[in-house]
């Protein structure tokens, strides 16, 4: 790569970073997509944004602004900066298609792939300046606060009566009442059983008393002449 591509591709670089987005004529599109903070709970600690940088070789049609930046960040006429950019890019492209992984200054590393397009290997992207904040989880328990419901809105408070109005405790002697009702019933079926079933029942006074059967005798006499 001679220097006036390394140029060129520090101006893109320059590009991408302010723009979000790079395309590269026959290669892709790289875009910077932003990871949100994220809360460290053992460590109490809120983690910084970051962001990742990912690839898309379906889109490779550049826009001309891309163009005009490098035009005047070189000081190269406009067909010049255009001329520029698409050699960077056919090196590229060449580069990968023998096989080659080419590193991609500021954006991350693509790699040959024997199927459709390219693989690539993003970088992370931390600023030094967003630091990791101090982050105590607080609860509150009785916060106000608006809930949808439906096609209205409702506060928190007005929610929790309306979903807890029938839930008032059930009164001691109500639930002693209850409990006596049950073993009455109880009772009474097993009383109930034991009377129409007398032959099994201990609380019966009938008697059924036991006569023996006459048996047929097994043996016959005979009187002698």
């Amino acid at each position: 790569m001679d220097a006036t591509m390394i140029d060129t591709a520090q101006w893109l670089h320059e590009y991408f970073i302010q723009q979000g987005s790079l395309t590269l004529p026959g290669v892709g599109t790289f875009r910077i997509q932003r990871i949100s903070a994220q809360v460290d709970f053992a460590s109490k600690r809120m983690m910084p944004p970051s962001f990742t940088i990912r690839f898309d070789h379906r889109y490779d049609t550049p826009h001309r602004e891309m163009f005009a930046y490098v035009s005047q960040r070189s000081g190269m006429a406009d067909w010049e900066s255009v001329r520029s950019v698409n050699n960077l890019a056919f090196d590229i492209k060449t580069r990968l298609l023998h096989g080659e992984s080419v590193p991609i200054e500021g954006i991350g590393i693509l790699r040959p792939d024997n199927g459709s397009g390219f693989q690539f290997d993003g970088k992370r992207i931390n600023y030094d300046f967003i630091l990791k904040v101090r982050a105590n989880r607080v609860i509150r328990k009785d916060a106000e606060h608006t809930v949808r419901v439906g096609e209205l809105h409702r506060s928190s408070s007005e929610m929790e009566e309306f979903l807890h109005a029938h839930d008032e405790p059930v009164p001691m002697y109500q639930r002693m009442l209850f409990r006596a009702t049950i073993l009455a019933l109880c009772a009474l079926l097993l009383f109930s059983m034991r009377f129409f079933n007398p032959t099994d029942s201990g609380f019966s006074v009938r008697q059924d008393l036991v006569h023996p059967a006459d048996t047929a005798p097994t043996y016959s006499t005979i009187k002698a002449p």
